[in-house]
């Protein structure tokens, strides 16, 4: 079990996100549309201001409260709860045609 006190900072929540989810940067980043060096900065702590575009698609994979990932406030959410939630924006994302219909 993770330290409460270990999620104070914005790169901590979002590396406990990424791993109760059992992804890869690389997965991750592909998943919410976003470039793998961003989700690095992110949980190194190089990217303390996160852009508004990629933050919200990170946000709604998750299915967290934004305010929590950015500054902490609120319930953590439960690993399973952030586990279901990717697997649902996972599904969502295959579902999803990549360009426009062959005529």
């Amino acid at each position: 079990m993770r330290k409460t006190g270990a999620l104070r900072t914005l790169a901590a929540r979002f590396k406990y996100l990424r791993q109760a989810a059992d992804l890869t940067q690389a997965a991750l980043a592909e998943a919410a549309g976003v470039e793998r060096p961003y989700v690095s900065q992110l949980e190194s702590g190089g990217r303390t201001n996160p852009r508004a575009r990629e933050f919200c698609r990170l946000v709604a994979v998750f299915g967290v409260d934004a305010l929590w990932l950015l500054e902490g406030r609120g319930e953590r959410p439960a690993e399973a709860d952030v586990r279901e939630a990717v697997a649902r924006a996972q599904q969502t994302q295959a579902a999803v045609p990549e360009g426009p219909a062959a005529a």
